[in-house]
């Protein structure tokens, strides 16, 4: 999927407050091939914080882990 400047992004939340989703449009993306790296540019600031990553809980023996990546999902503005 390719997403263009005008589509919409919707970040599901990746604390224990559901509530904190957001939906933003796409304001500009950039790919950088040296370090296959893509930056998505927002048309306004995220309001919380989005974590990608997964954590070791802190004192358990049996190595359980958190998901704390957030999901994501873009929604493609119709072309013609």
């Amino acid at each position: 999927m390719q997403c263009i400047s005008g589509d919409t992004i919707a970040l599901g939340s990746s604390s224990v407050f559901g509530l904190d989703s957001e939906t933003r449009e796409i304001r500009n993306l950039r790919y950088d091939s040296a370090s296959d790296v893509s930056t998505i540019f927002l048309s306004v600031p995220l309001e919380f914080t989005h974590l990608g990553e997964v954590v070791t809980v802190p004192g358990d023996e049996r190595g359980h882990t958190v998901d704390m990546r957030t999901e994501v999902r873009s929604e493609l503005v119709a072309r013609k």
